[in-house]
């Protein structure tokens, strides 16, 4: 009899492909949705900051708040007090941040993320974490395309 030739049977390896792909199948959604949860904290934590910072900024100037601006552009006298957050870049919900003063007969002033590309569920999964669960009252709210995280 001849001596086998070392090696792995066909066999063998389609029985390690077929656990490697059950393994994967098991895997891949943990990791979207800890990728997920991830940018959801991402964003909370952004909102954050930067409606804190506004109302800082508030306090230090007597009541007032900074001049509206575009999408996108952060208001010039924010930047000592938003001095490494990524105003000008894309949120982690997609979109683009934006300061909102009297520009809606609904609130005074908000911090906004506009054209999010995220759908109205999982922004809904936001709000149940920063206020009530609902895009149409408390102070986070869905505005035509754009959702606002209401300051005053």
């Amino acid at each position: 009899m001849k001596p086998r030739d070392p090696g792995f049977t066909l066999v063998e390896i389609m029985i390690v492909v077929a656990i490697i792909g059950l393994l994967a199948t098991i895997a891949i959604p943990s990791f979207m949705k800890a990728r997920h949860t991830s940018l959801k904290n991402a964003y909370l934590n952004d909102v954050r900051i930067a409606a804190s910072a506004f109302q800082q900024y508030n306090l230090d100037h007597n009541g007032r708040y900074p001049a509206n601006t575009s999408p996108g552009v952060m208001p010039p006298a924010m930047r000592e007090y938003l001095t490494k957050f990524p105003w000008t870049t894309k949120a982690t919900i997609g979109g683009t941040w934006d300061w909102d003063y009297n520009t809606n007969p609904s609130f005074l002033a908000g911090v906004s993320v506009r054209n999010v590309s995220w759908s109205d569920t999982e922004m809904q999964e936001i709000d149940r974490d920063i206020d009530d669960g609902a895009l149409t009252s408390g102070v986070f709210r869905k505005f035509n395309a754009d959702f606002t995280y209401i300051i005053e």
